[in-house]
């Protein structure tokens, strides 16, 4: 990681702490120095936050605190090669979904929490459904954030990337992805969708511009794209899982999206009559924009399905 990119998530870390608390850790696991954020009691409901990309936890800077503050434990890894989580040397990683999921496993493992709910966005969502699947947690409710588990979801700006997945030999497509990387392309993916521009805060791409310029990352994000586009024939078996187990789904997407579509999260009514559909005005990184209005979407949500803190713990010491 360059000095660069540690100065800036640094300093945005000092920053945010200074408000609301909350601890950076890394810890060694699957042959990854892992690097992740927590805030909020550990008696507390645990609400797992799974970044999209360029992203990292970075992107939760604002909501973590937030949620913490509502009374719940949360946690929100960086995925390997991703913000701080730094692959070991000696390990021969593969950087796609299923191996993040492996990682997230192990980690999760090693903290011995096996019960919480989960907030997925981007590419935050396959690694959370292959969590599911795994049958080894008990996952009290889902908040899905632009994150893809039907194909109605895909807008035009996420054609170029399923084209490269069928086909990592097509030249053109990868041309179109490696652009799409351009700090140019980023910053407009950041912005667009925006009630107002300026509403965004610069940090958000300068951090994702930033690790991008770093050796090794382009061709993590490709190698991630790829298994993203892989991973669609795992829908049915995603929608198969919500539809046996009816766990409570708040879909609360930015409805100005250009690569997911409101269309993705009106689908999740195909399996989950009582899922919640939310639009918000904002973009893909709705989070930026939209901070206060999702987080008391999803607190009200979490409580309305009996998630939340025990009022004797929160009034203990």
């Amino acid at each position: 990681m360059s000095k660069t990119l540690f100065t800036l998530l640094a300093l945005a870390l000092q920053s945010w702490s200074i408000v609301v608390p909350f601890a950076p850790h890394n810890v060694s696991v699957d042959g990854v120095n892992l690097f992740y954020r927590e805030a909020g009691r550990a008696v507390d409901p645990t609400i797992l936050l799974l970044h999209g990309s360029p992203d990292s936890s970075f992107g939760f800077r604002n909501l973590i605190p937030y949620l913490a503050d509502a009374g719940y434990h949360v946690l929100a890894p960086d995925f390997p090669g991703f913000g701080f989580s730094k692959v070991q040397a000696s390990r021969n990683y593969i950087y796609d979904l299923d191996s993040f999921a492996t990682t997230i496993e192990c980690w999760l493992d090693g903290l011995k929490i096996d019960t919480f709910s989960m907030y997925v966005f981007d590419i935050g969502g396959p690694v959370g459904f292959n969590l599911a699947l795994s049958n080894k947690y008990n996952i009290t409710a889902i908040v899905d954030q632009n994150a893809a588990v039907y194909t109605d979801a895909f807008g035009p700006g996420i054609q170029p990337l399923i084209a490269y997945g069928e086909d990592p030999n097509n030249q053109s497509a990868r041309d179109a992805l490696v652009s799409f990387l351009s700090p140019e392309s980023i910053t407009y993916l950041y912005l667009t969708g925006a009630p107002d521009p300026v509403m965004v805060a610069p940090e958000s791409y300068t951090v994702a511009n930033t690790w991008l310029a770093q050796p090794d990352s382009k061709n993590i994000e490709l190698s991630v794209f790829q298994s993203f586009a892989e991973k669609v024939s795992a829908y049915p078996s995603w929608q198969q899982w919500l539809r046996k187990h009816q766990t409570p789904l708040l879909a609360i997407w930015g409805a100005q999206d250009p690569a997911q579509v409101p269309a993705g999260a009106l689908a999740f009514k195909k399996d989950l009559p009582n899922a919640q559909v939310v639009l918000v005005a904002a973009g893909h990184f709705a989070l930026e924009t939209a901070l206060v209005q999702i987080g008391s979407t999803m607190v009200s949500f979490l409580t309305a399905n009996s998630i939340s803190s025990d009022p004797m713990v929160l009034g203990g010491t």
